[in-house]
Formats: structure tokens, C-alpha cells, sequence
């Protein structure tokens, strides 16, 4: 099976470069509910670091700026055809 790349349309969150992470997604899913990086890690049993990190990653992917345009960037890709 060929491996999918960013702008596969299997890949709802990757349509305008790269795409997220299983984790990046999850971490996107938690900031869409109102949590803070510290109580992502420790729902996630990871550092503040790693969420940070993780965050930086979905940023610079989705082109955003802050938290609430990253939610909204990814929510957008995802409901794209």
C-alpha cells in the first residue's frame, strides 16, 4: 500500500501542506475544548515541553498563529472534501 502523502484526500488535515500527527491532531482536539498545555500533559502523561512542541509543530503546518486559529484551521481542513 503506498504510503499517503499531505495532500492526500484521505488526509482531512493536510490539504494545504504538511500534514498533522496522530498526536498533533489529539493535542488540537483537547485545545478545542478549552484545556491549557499543562493540563494536556497531564492527560496525555507527557511533558509541557512535548505539548509545546507538538503545538509549534501544528502551527507552523497549519500556517496559524494562535491557539484559536489553529482550532479553526483544523476544523476547517478537516471538513473539507
Amino acid at each position: 500500500m503506498a504510503e499517503r502523502g499531505p495532500n492526500d484526500p484521505g488526509d482531512p488535515l493536510g490539504k494545504a501542506g504538511r500534514r498533522l500527527t496522530k498526536r498533533q491532531v489529539e493535542i488540537v482536539g483537547l485545545l478545542a475544548k478549552g484545556m491549557h498545555h499543562e493540563e494536556i500533559a497531564t492527560r496525555l502523561g507527557i511533558s509541557i515541553r512535548t505539548v509545546e512542541d507538538h503545538y509549534a509543530g501544528m502551527r507552523l503546518a497549519l500556517g496559524t498563529k494562535g491557539v484559536g486559529d489553529t482550532v479553526l484551521e483544523a476544523r476547517r481542513r478537516s471538513a473539507e472534501p
